[in-house]
């Protein structure tokens, strides 16, 4: 799959697509338990060589974001504070149900 990507990439993006790298990680150590766990807090570190990569965690991508419910303002899944103010996020509410009015009919099997 990555042999798949590094063409690809270099049509898309050339020069910078032809240097770009992948690695693949197993998911589980030796033990049989997850090397990370991206919604969880902690850091992940990558040794490549002699340099050490930190990532820190959870992934805020991965989350629902938070909402700072005086400004409207959204941020990451991971904060849990407005950066700016100081004021204590909430998650984002869940979208209302859609009116059964608006959903189409369930086809009627026989």
């Amino acid at each position: 799959m990555i042999q798949m990507f590094r063409p690809l990439m270099a049509s898309m993006m050339g020069a910078m697509g032809e240097h770009m790298e992948f690695f693949a990680f197993p998911s589980l150590d030796k033990a049989g338990r997850p090397l990370a766990d991206a919604k969880s807090n902690g850091a992940l570190i990558v040794h490549v060589g002699d340099v050490a990569i930190r990532y820190r965690l959870p992934l805020g991508s991965l989350l629902v974001p938070e909402l700072d419910r005086k400004t409207g303002e959204s941020f990451p899944g991971s904060y849990r504070f407005n950066p700016f103010t100081g004021d204590k996020l909430m998650p984002r509410p869940a979208p209302p149900p859609v009116p059964a009015a608006l959903t189409p009919p369930t086809p009627k099997t026989q």
